[in-house]
């Protein structure tokens, strides 16, 4: 398969026959693991569960900081403002136990909150997929999602319009014996006329982890023999805004591909090491069975 001797039509259509045969028999157990036949691979996004997240620790710190400092003084403001005699009387301890309470409560409806941010950026990928399957001439039936994922579509829809957006694949399963990995790539398009791999994110950021799990999918295409390796294929991670104070425009990170074997390597190891921590996790918990 080699682009230059074939029109772009007749290109999309070869990958997607290439894609059919060559993905035939993968799927995912209940435990979301990848498989073949008997044949169990580790995930692309499980194994870079292992590799190091030095954002996260600061960021878990400085938010439980601001609750219990805003926690703190909403009491204290309650207090000021009541009745209670003394901090040496029953009436303020059960004063206090009570807004204590209060504040655990907020704190659960405030951790509902995030998960229904979580199901906003499932919304948005369902959507994107919708789209693009319908594109590819695949009639799927509409997702069930909110207003406000429908709202967030649209500087999506204006990135896809600027970047002439040609799907090719759309949220396709892979696996490769080399590494024994599998993944769910989000996009396999045509952008500004180059093949390109491309990974929605709906989070605050975009994080290394992004950029390796581009290489990985790029890499698995090319293993399964979908993709021929001598064809240029680059990568992106796009960002869809989904908070209220986001700007409204698509943040768009192209994926270095100087350092794709490194990456690649890297990636193996980690998957390497996930599986081993799940064995070791097995005999420590039989161990104490």
């Amino acid at each position: 398969m080699s682009l230059p001797n074939q029109t772009r039509g007749e290109f999309v259509e070869d990958v997607q026959k290439r894609y059919a045969a060559k993905s035939a028999g993968i799927e995912m157990d209940r435990w979301h693991r990848y498989k073949r036949g008997k044949k169990l691979y580790t995930s692309v996004t499980g194994a870079l569960g292992l590799g190091p997240k030095p954002w996260m620790t600061p960021w878990a710190e400085k938010m439980q900081r601001l609750s219990d400092r805003e926690a703190c003084i909403r009491v204290a403001r309650e207090v000021a403002t009541s009745n209670v005699l003394g901090p040496n009387t029953d009436a303020f301890d059960e004063m206090v136990g009570r807004l204590f309470d209060k504040e655990q409560s907020e704190a659960k409806a405030a951790r509902k909150h995030r998960d229904d941010a979580a199901d906003l950026g499932s919304e948005i990928h369902a959507l994107i997929h919708h789209e693009l399957s319908e594109r590819m001439g695949v009639k799927l039936p509409d997702p069930e999602v909110s207003d406000r994922a429908i709202e967030l579509m649209k500087p999506w829809m204006e990135w896809a319009d600027e970047v002439e957006l040609l799907p090719v694949l759309s949220e396709f399963a892979m696996v490769t014996d080399e590494g024994e990995l599998g993944g769910t790539a989000d996009l396999l398009a045509f952008v500004k006329g180059k093949l390109t791999l491309v990974d929605w994110k709906t989070g605050a950021a975009i994080y290394l982890s992004s950029h390796i799990q581009t290489v990985g999918y790029k890499t698995m295409l090319c293993k399964m023999g979908v993709i021929n390796p001598l064809v240029p294929m680059a990568g992106l991670v796009v960002r869809i805004p989904k908070r209220v104070d986001d700007t409204p425009v698509c943040e768009v990170s192209v994926v270095d591909q100087v350092h794709d074997s490194e990456r690649w390597e890297m990636l193996k190891s980690l998957a390497g090491c996930y599986r081993a921590f799940g064995v070791e996790k097995k005999r420590w918990e039989a161990s104490r069975a």
